[in-house]
């Protein structure tokens, strides 16, 4: 039996879902912004990790929501599916930050990820905040044929409110989720393609070179009253500053002006509410001359395909003839990017392969810098994905380009290999912030690169 043959066994189970263990000793004020998370866990911890099957989506609201009964007095930002590249079921209690590719066999696992604060109006007696969430899949127009075609985004959102006129949540919408979801080439030819349907609810996908994407929507709400109101989005794309040749692929503006027309166009959205804000990519097909199209909800065959971030902001709207609550003035947005710094490394063959800090370490340094510079907290995420070949190479969150795709056609063969990734938070900020000084911030780790080639 080979290695990739043997049974995976399930990890100790370890509690996931309290807050960062560190965070009491960053600060003894009220905490402004930490996480709780919710992983699924394997039902079927004996199976080869490619035939795994793992807790559905809904399970994860009910775990969120025992956390919160428990936990009275915190509110949350924002609801995130959030996804991990695993290679086996130990990375699923990782709290790393970074994925290297292990064996041949990997997995998509979707979480739900709760960015929260400790709410000063809240007490231990509090009713708790309590949460659902509905799933609304993109139709297939054309099940069954061989080229699939799905409803556009705003064909999408009609439907959407046309439901949501009828049927209002049992609740107010908190957060409009657009979620990813990578089926496998032939997973999606053997299960989905002649149904057009897929289950949103399922919580792990098979990691493969050829790969189909398809956007849901996804509205999160506390629980509460019924409260009737429609939905709506805005994308911001990146200018393209250089046009695409014969040997190159043209360049794209950095993602400080993404957040510059976000910020120009939210500052006149009255009437709306700003639900949450995030980070999206889409396909470049530079040698077709195709524009950038975010309102597609379906990618036929992204594998090495360049893609583009671009950022969606999402809002609530008054449902008509229906009394409403005025928003809030619209907030100056900014955004604050955190990289997970490198704390040591390691000998490669010819390089020092960097090993990076943590999920709980980088939002140690966060806390630390939400407390010395007083800035406030709109949303959060960690929906970007840095991508390179080597994680020697820098990580730079104001690139909107990325050439490297999560799988590279390496060597003669052309053989399709999985690239490393490095996941990075972004914190959406209300107002301009100033950097603090760097006395009130904990030291940056230092790193001292060794010598590993040494020529004779």
């Amino acid at each position: 039996m080979s290695q990739n043959d043997q049974p995976y066994t399930s990890p100790t189970d370890v509690s996931m879902h309290s807050l960062p263990p560190s965070y009491e000793s960053v600060t003894q004020a009220p905490v402004k912004l930490t996480y709780v998370e919710f992983w699924p866990q394997c039902v079927t911890p004996m199976e080869k990790l490619m035939r795994a099957q793992f807790e559905t989506f809904d399970v994860l609201v009910q775990k969120a929501n025992d956390w919160l009964s428990c936990h009275p007095t915190f509110s949350i930002y924002n609801c995130e599916t959030t996804e991990k590249k695993i290679a086996k079921l130990e990375d699923l209690i990782s709290q790393t930050l970074v994925f290297q590719p292990e064996l041949h066999v990997a997995l998509y696992i979707k979480g739900l990820r709760l960015w929260i604060y400790e709410n000063i109006n809240r007490t231990a007696t509090s009713e708790p905040i309590q949460l659902g969430y509905v799933d609304f899949v993109p139709q297939c127009l054309n099940p069954g044929e061989k080229h699939s075609i799905f409803e556009s985004l705003p064909v999408l959102y009609e439907r959407i409110n046309n439901i949501l006129l009828n049927r209002p949540l049992e609740g107010k919408i908190h957060t409009i989720d657009t979620v990813n979801i990578k089926i496998g080439k032939a997973f999606w030819k053997e299960n989905i393609q002649h149904v057009g349907q897929i289950n949103s609810r399922q919580s792990s996908w098979y990691d493969e070179y050829q790969t189909y994407t398809l956007k849901i929507t996804r509205l999160f709400y506390i629980c509460g009253a019924a409260f009737p109101e429609l939905i709506g989005s805005v994308d911001f794309l990146p200018e393209q500053t250089r046009e695409a040749g014969w040997f190159s692929y043209g360049k794209f503006a950095p993602f400080s002006e993404l957040m510059q027309q976000a910020s120009n166009w939210i500052k006149n959205s009255n009437g709306l509410h700003i639900k949450n804000i995030h980070t999206l990519d889409t396909l470049f097909q530079h040698s077709s001359g195709k524009a950038l199209d975010p309102q597609m909800t379906f990618d036929e065959r992204f594998e090495t395909g360049i893609r583009v971030l671009y950022l969606r902001v999402s809002y609530t709207t008054q449902a008509p003839n229906m009394p409403w609550n005025p928003p809030p003035p619209p907030p100056i947005i900014s955004c604050k990017t955190f990289v997970p710094v490198v704390g040591s490394t390691i000998d490669g063959c010819c390089y020092n392969m960097p090993i990076f800090e943590n999920m709980v370490e980088t939002v140690e340094r966060i806390i630390a810098w939400f407390n010395a510079s007083g800035a406030k907290v709109l949303h959060a995420e960690i929906g970007s994905v840095v991508r390179f070949p080597q994680l020697a190479e820098p990580v730079s969150p104001e690139n909107t380009m990325s050439l490297h795709s999560e799988w590279v056609l390496a060597g003669k063969n052309k053989v399709p290999t999985r690239h490393s990734l490095v996941y990075i938070i972004r914190v959406y900020l209300d107002g301009i912030y100033q950097e603090p000084h760097p006395d009130l911030l904990p030291p940056v780790p230092y790193v001292e690169m060794n010598e590993c080639c040494t020529i004779l």
